[in-house]
């Protein structure tokens, strides 16, 4: 029953209905109370072009279709958004890894890994003490 299928750009319709008023209203032979909200049909006929000429109502299907295409765009603009921060998170955890170890190289360079040779030379000094003050 359908037929002339045609692709459509997701994103391009992400970006149309994004910039499309989205407001809350009445009908005018409906109570005040009844609200909507949606675009005017005359700005979704003229973004997206649907429906044939009559500008004043909103296909159901086509406002279907195009919430489908919009929120399809979307999912594809947050997964390319979050392969592009993994790929950066993955980048800087690796420098960061770079950066630790040179810094712990750089440490033992320093020091001469004076850690051990520090306790060799204090032993003594220690001993030295504790065998003053047992004789005072």
């Amino acid at each position: 029953v359908k037929e002339n299928f045609e692709p459509v750009s997701n994103a391009e319709i992400l970006e149309k209905l994004v910039a499309m008023p989205i407001t809350k209203w009445n009908f005018k032979k409906q109570d005040e109370s009844v609200k909507y909200v949606g675009p005017m049909a005359q700005d979704f006929h003229a973004a997206f072009g649907l429906g044939g000429t009559n500008d004043r109502v909103i296909h159901a299907t086509n406002a279907q279709g195009i919430t489908m295409a919009a929120l399809q765009g979307l999912n594809t603009k947050v997964e390319d958004k979050s392969k592009a921060l993994e790929a950066r998170l993955n980048e800087l955890e690796s420098r960061v890894v770079t950066l630790e170890q040179a810094l712990i190289s750089s440490r033992n360079i320093a020091t001469g890994n004076l850690g051990i040779g520090m306790a060799i030379v204090c032993l003594p000094a220690a001993a030295y003490r504790l065998v003053r003050r047992r004789r005072n």
